[in-house]
């Protein structure tokens, strides 16, 4: 008797899933989120350390509700950066930015990475890698101006 109402109870409680899901409580909404990000200059030539900037956009559409979407940035050398978060209202895009100091005349002289962007939720998607390529040079010195040598008498 006991195992037959473990049955029923067990029915109810599926049949109560079904009918959730089967009225549209409990879906998942066809949110669509994509990223693209850029190098603002993708390749440098000069003193180091030199601070690469990235510029991009997080993009959503068919929102029918404000939504939370939490990105952060990944970099090549296994780096990322803390989890950020942006609140759409309604549709369109929103604009990111990071930077990255690096290069050092002796410890690194020339490096080739990349950044991307990883949207962790609502869903998880990665942009573009945004590719980039530094070479670090000697510092001009000034040199003091030539005195003409004294003339000897």
């Amino acid at each position: 008797m006991v195992k037959l109402k473990g049955s029923i109870v067990t029915m109810v409680f599926v049949s109560l899933i079904g009918a959730f899901l089967f009225a549209g409580i409990g879906t998942v909404e066809a949110v669509e989120i994509s990223a693209t990000l850029k190098a603002i200059s993708d390749s440098y030539y000069g003193t180091c350390p030199v601070k690469i900037m990235f510029e991009g956009a997080i993009t959503v559409k068919k929102i029918t509700k404000p939504i939370q979407v939490q990105y952060r940035f990944n970099r090549s050398d296994g780096g990322t950066s803390p989890i950020q978060t942006l609140t759409f209202d309604k549709d369109g895009s929103k604009m990111v930015t990071t930077t990255w100091t690096l290069g050092d005349l002796k410890k690194l002289p020339t490096y080739k990475g990349w950044v991307e962007i990883e949207v962790i939720s609502p869903v998880n998607i990665k942009s573009n890698k945004a590719n980039f390529a530094i070479q670090c040079e000697k510092p001009k010195t000034k040199e003091p101006p030539v005195k003409p040598m004294p003339q000897q008498r």
